[in-house]
């Protein structure tokens, strides 16, 4: 019959060992069985324990299992042992967790004639890393646009027994960051670290957030608000939440604070290709339910793809604005289809005011086959003319185009894409862009040739080199203002503007559209398509509403106008559209836009 590891010490063993308190390497054995107390929950922690041979002959000990992070030492096993005799062996603890935990660990005596096993359980409990600040907050102040300042953060590990080692730092803004290469920084039991992080804003406006110090180290993280700002108008706060793990369908829940003079919040999640992402959950103080648990479907696009994204507000109705007053919001990620074990996710809230005038920067593709290049770009009046024309459409809603680089697209297979998965890897190259950016790619031929433009999705990411990184559309064949107009409806879309009317009669979720049929006029619709810029037939509209602008401006790709604070400008009054651009518009395929109907 198996028995039990020795219930005391054996006096005699206790004068093999150096006397001092248990839990550490040294110390008398501890009585095998008994609960072992606080320990160390950052480092293993090694005591001596004794055992006894139950078998009648001289045996040789094994260990055959352990678990819950307690083993024996490895130099302490195949040694021989005289029947009866107690042996000291070390019991290494490594704690799986910061509090109590229990395991075992099974020992096998085999001798001449045969082998008996014992197993024995433990307890422990790891100790908790407490964090003191004794840099309670990095306030920068403020800081020009292009300058730099250099702050201390100073902390305390107010464990007894736990040092902690950090490797790397995260911060909510990348306008922050760690001075010289501090890391590893070792910081033991009672002892202090301290870091210089350094605030260095390239735009204007608030930059508030949260620095985090060892964010996947054991004992970590060290985290305190870190403070900032630059003369000019606009911000927004990036919070990281790094890679989810999926329990089910659904990440734990995870929290943002949208202050109250926020415009926006878009919530971003990056996975592997396969799989398909949505809005698990979105709730806002009071309760305001955006989208629940139960209920997910409305935030879907893209199956397959490797980013999802949405952004909050996506209309103009009145019920699903960000709560007034601001709070936090309660937020997951779903996995809809695909075996992703986990995604990487990110919270933009948007602190611009979402009435002034606003830029969005592109990041401008021109394939091999086209008559212009990067280098040419500037100084080409076909081009410059097609991106005039967009400037003007989106100007009606005080959004105009801002910075512009131009690169080409090396790749001569990508001056006619043929299909979608030719348009998803040609997006990816938008990796090598210098800038995040709207990324626009003019091409000889889109989709086969029917298609003239197409959106990689609605409300795309703020993000390059991915699969839904941007737009495209054909640079040849129609007038500039034509060409214009296709670019400004796909960046509509990516911007997060549905159609104002889908072929199926479905309408878009603004309420200042009108709500034209899919096809001809109607009492309220006098004109065909409303005149609409986003009415999924090519029947020559351009107009822009302000309910629409409202979502456009929401989106993390804008940027305030100017560095200081400026008057509500004066919207465009809209593009002028030519008889012979009406004829051409007129000639387009109904499937000219490559966005169907979305998933709703």
């Amino acid at each position: 019959m198996p028995r039990r590891f020795a219930a005391a010490c054996a006096l005699a063993v206790a004068l093999l060992l150096p006397a001092g308190c248990g839990g550490g390497s040294g110390g008398p054995p501890a009585p095998a069985g008994s609960p072992l107390g606080l320990l160390a929950s950052t480092i293993p922690t090694t005591i001596p324990i004794v055992v006894t041979n139950p078998r009648v002959g001289e045996a040789v000990v094994t260990e055959t299992a352990s678990a819950g992070g307690f083993s024996i030492l490895p130099a302490d096993l195949g040694i021989s042992v005289a029947a009866g005799a107690d042996v000291v062996l070390r019991l290494v603890v490594t704690p799986p967790r910061e509090g109590p935990f229990s395991g075992s660990v099974s020992l096998r005596f085999t001798d001449a004639v045969g082998f008996e096993e014992l197993t024995r359980e433990f307890s422990a409990t790891g100790e908790s890393v407490v964090w003191s600040l004794l840099t309670a907050v990095l306030d920068f102040g403020e800081v020009p646009v292009g300058g730099s300042a250099d702050l201390v953060a100073r902390f305390r590990n107010e464990s007894t027994l736990s040092p902690v080692t950090l490797t790397g730092a995260n911060f909510t803004s990348n306008v922050y960051r760690v001075v010289g290469s501090p890391f590893p920084l070792s910081v033991p039991a009672g002892g202090e670290g301290l870091l210089t992080v350094r605030f260095a804003p390239a735009e204007g406006g608030s930059h508030d957030g949260t620095a985090e110090f060892g964010p996947v180290d054991l004992g970590g993280p060290v985290r305190l608000p870190v403070r900032g700002s630059a003369p000019g108008l606009g911000s927004e706060v990036v919070t990281s939440y790094g890679p989810q793990s999926f329990s089910g369908s659904n990440t734990a829940a995870l929290f943002v604070d949208v202050p109250a003079n926020a415009i926006s919040l878009t919530v971003e999640a990056l996975g592997p290709v396969g799989s398909t992402f949505g809005l698990g959950e979105l709730v806002g103080p009071a309760d305001n339910v955006y989208e629940n648990i139960a209920l997910t479907g409305a935030y879907i696009w893209q199956p397959g793809a490797e980013v999802f994204s949405t952004t909050v507000p996506n209309t103009d109705r009145t019920d699903v604005q960000l709560v007034p007053g601001g709070g936090t919001y309660r937020f997951r990620i779903r996995r809809l289809s695909g075996a992703a074990s986990s995604v990487t996710v990110r919270a933009i809230v948007e602190l611009r005011d979402g009435g002034i005038a606003s830029l969005v920067d592109l990041n401008v593709w021109l394939a091999a086959g086209l008559s212009v290049s990067a280098a040419t770009a500037a100084a080409d009046t076909r081009l410059q003319a097609i991106l005039t024309q967009l400037d003007s459409i989106l100007g009606q809603q005080s959004i105009r185009v801002g910075d512009i680089a131009y690169y080409d697209v090396s790749d001569p297979s990508y001056d006619s894409v043929t299909s979608s998965a030719e348009f998803s890897q040609m997006l990816q190259t938008t990796g090598a862009a210098t800038a995040t950016r709207l990324n626009l790619f003019f091409v000889q031929t889109a989709l086969g040739g029917g298609v003239v433009g197409v959106a990689a999705t609605v409300s795309g990411p703020k993000r390059n080199g991915t699969t839904l990184s941007g737009v495209m559309s054909i640079y040849t064949g129609f007038s500039t203002n034509v060409i214009g107009l296709i670019a400004a409806h796909e960046l509509g879309h990516f911007l997060g503007l549905y159609h104002t009317v889908e072929q199926t009669g479905d309408h878009d979720f603004v309420d200042d559209t009108t709500d034209c049929p899919a096809q001809g006029t109607s009492m309220d619709c006098p004109t065909e398509g409303g005149g609409y810029l986003m009415h999924w037939q090519a029947v020559g509209g351009t107009a822009l509403t302000p309910g629409q602008g409202l979502v456009l401006r929401a989106h993390p790709l804008l940027r305030p106008q100017g560095g200081g604070v400026v008057p509500k400008p004066t919207p465009l009054a809209g593009p002028q559209m030519t008889l012979w651009d009406w004829i051409e518009v007129t000639t387009l395929t109904p499937d000219w836009c490559g966005n169907c109907s979305p998933l709703r």
